[in-house]
């Protein structure tokens, strides 16, 4: 793996009363969220080999929007249960496993997880991974273990500052 995308889900429904947590659906807001984040990450990074998503609903319909909106068809979507809510141990734990066959792998999960991953990767990176948010990261050589030494080349973080 040269490339790592880490991408928190868009804004979910607050409607609680009417969903568990897990198949909470994007609001409104959050669909537009995802549309304006796919172009930014169309734009700025080469297209990822692998998506994984946890299996929430609104993981799984943020990585949809993003591969719809960037027309890569030939992206594979992955649902993984393991992922929802997912400690940062489990999310390295899963990269690790898909990192030996990939070049850019993308993780579309949740928060407090994500954060901690990022805070792992990029200490002096004091970020919570707000909704809709993504950082990729490039190693300067191929990582297949994120628990050993890894040289990062160059990272990009966005926030979907539009809120519109």
């Amino acid at each position: 793996m040269n490339y790592l995308t880490l991408m928190r889900h868009a804004s979910a429904s607050n409607e609680t009363s009417l969903y568990r947590d897990i198949d909470r659906p994007l609001s409104r807001n959050g669909i537009e969220e995802a549309i304006i984040t796919a172009k930014s990450i169309g734009s700025r990074n080469p297209k990822p080999s692998k998506i994984v998503s946890s299996s929430a609903t609104r993981t799984e319909q943020t990585a949809e929007i993003i591969i719809n909106e960037n027309n890569w068809k030939s992206v594979v979507l992955e649902s993984e249960p393991e992922l929802y809510l997912a400690s940062c141990n489990s999310l390295i734990n899963k990269i690790n496993q898909l990192s030996v066959t990939l070049e850019h792998i993308m993780v579309v999960s949740h928060n407090p997880g994500l954060s901690d991953l990022v805070e792992y990767l990029l200490p002096h990176l004091k970020i919570t991974m707000p909704t809709c948010s993504y950082l990729t990261v490039q190693f300067s050589t191929g990582v297949t273990d994120l628990n050993f030494e890894f040289e990062i080349k160059d990272y990009s973080y966005s926030e979907n500052t539009d809120t519109n």
